[in-house]
């Protein structure tokens, strides 16, 4: 049984699915759902199924197999979460929990099924790629564990279980005591300048700006890349940049295009400022493709890309890596180019409220966890604040 809220609302009432689950005559497993709105009048239902099927439902529900149970998730987590976030969950579901887990009876989960899980985890080995034959991530690691313990809370949710089995068993350990995480990396403004100077050096053709066109927004504006392969023209106003969507290459729509969607979070839906110097990137670079096609340009068009469609990821890192190089500098990751403005604000002492603003970060608190590395009061300059006060 369970009541779960949605993202919809009507008249004022928030909407709600009901579910109840039982095992049917022939040891087959059934589920009836209702929608409704109103928190009262879900409970009101989820009393009435009860009672409807009181007779029907048995306590086996457990003797589904996790493989089962993955399936069933797989339509419940659809319904509520983001496409792109909710492929990313079942893969992982279906690569590093089904292969190992799926055959097991959830009844039958032990402490000893989910060391093994966890032993298997730890040796798996990179198939593809620049670092093919390395061993996984710690952070691909714990995800699949955070995302094994989502399953298993689902299961406890829908009561096929009464708890949580890998709640005793701890998540993957760090077994270099942090010495293998990577540091925060970004560019200073100087180096960043360098970078910049390399890449405005290799633009010939329209194409060629549209990268040192990104790498100016990513700077001067701390988008995700998702963000900036979703800019139009349409989101362009002055000096001010609507940010509304996002896009994942990785994820497709039906027709096979790039899946695009809202942003990461709600306080991710944001207008920023744009600073003159972008401004002026920004202008001419609208210029140079209503000039490349007088007959069809329109403000759909994607700032950074040909038409409606948005420049590629490895060509953009192929980019990344070719400037840095040329410009003698350390290859950082995309993402770190947000970091780098981040880094730039704080370090000129803007406000933190302004910075997670721009950032687009959920709140201040995520701001302060992610950079607070690098504020500069330490506790010997706060001690020396307090020895000046004078009373």
């Amino acid at each position: 049984m369970s009541v779960t809220k949605t993202n919809k609302k009507k008249d004022g009432k928030q909407l709600y699915r009901v579910r109840v689950n039982y095992t049917d005559a022939n040891g087959e497993y059934q589920q009836v759902e209702r929608s409704v709105y109103g928190f009262a009048e879900a409970n009101a239902k989820e009393q009435e199924l009860i009672a409807e099927y009181k007779d029907k439902r048995v306590t086996s529900n457990s003797r589904i197999t996790v493989k089962q149970l993955i399936d069933e998730y797989e339509k419940s987590h659809s319904q509520d979460t983001k496409k792109g976030a909710h492929d990313t969950t079942m893969r992982t579901l279906r690569l590093r929990v089904e292969p190992y887990l799926g055959g097991k009876r959830l009844d039958k989960l032990t402490p000893k099924d989910f060391e093994n899980w966890k032993t298997t985890i730890n040796q798996q080995k990179l198939s593809k790629g620049k670092n093919k034959g390395e061993s996984i991530s710690l952070r691909t690691k714990r995800n699949a564990y955070k995302t094994l313990m989502s399953l298993l809370n689902y299961a406890v949710t829908m009561e096929y279980i009464s708890t949580n089995p890998l709640k005793r068993i701890g998540t993957f350990k760090d077994v270099n005591q942090g010495s293998s995480k990577k540091e925060m990396q970004y560019y200073t403004d100087e180096q960043f300048k360098r970078f910049i100077n390399v890449a405005k050096k290799h633009c010939k053709t329209i194409d060629d700006w549209n990268y040192y066109v990104f790498f100016n927004i990513l700077f001067f504006m701390g988008l995700r890349k998702g963000e900036c392969y979703a800019l139009t023209w349409r989101d362009i106003e002055g000096n001010v940049m609507h940010i509304r969507r996002s896009i994942s290459q990785k994820v497709k729509d039906n027709n096979g295009n790039d899946y695009e969607d809202t942003p990461k979070t709600n306080k991710s839906i944001r207008d920023i400022l744009i600073p003159d110097q972008l401004v002026t990137i920004l202008n001419a670079h609208k210029k140079r493709q209503q000039e490349a096609a007088p007959e069809h340009f329109n403000e759909d068009f994607k700032v950074c890309g040909i038409g409606n469609r948005a420049i590629r990821d490895t060509s953009v890192e192929n980019h990344n890596q070719q400037f840095a190089k040329e410009a003698k500098l350390p290859h950082i990751r995309i993402h770190d180019f947000r970091h780098s403005h981040a880094t730039f604000l704080i370090n000129n002492n803007v406000n933190v409220v302004a910075i997670s603003k721009r950032l687009g970060h959920s709140s201040i608190t995520e701001t302060l966890n992610t950079y607070s590395h690098l504020y500069k009061t330490s506790e010997q300059e706060a001690l020396n604040v307090l020895n000046g006060l004078k009373i």
